[in-house]
């Protein structure tokens, strides 16, 4: 995960790291990377990786649990499918 190089002093963050990247969909762990080339107040989780089939590490470290659209509760709708 790759984060503002301010924005992590702030949260007490150093390059290597491991964080937490949570959002409505699902909560994902990390090795950060603070870095001058992002923007404030953004992240960048796209070296998230993560499949099905790999080391266990590799499965469960999966970026796409962040982001995947149809990754909603079937009862409650949340969060919102997007059709």
């Amino acid at each position: 995960m790759e984060i503002n190089i301010e924005d992590a002093e702030k949260r007490g963050i150093r390059s290597g790291d491991l964080v937490r990247v949570t959002t409505p969909r699902g909560s994902v762990p990390f090795r950060a990377k603070a870095s001058a080339d992002i923007i404030k107040g953004c992240v960048e989780c796209m070296f998230g990786g993560g499949t099905p089939v790999g080391p266990t590490a590799w499965k469960e470290w999966n970026v796409n649990e962040l982001t995947d659209i149809n990754n909603y509760d079937r009862i409650s709708g949340f969060p919102i499918k997007v059709v």
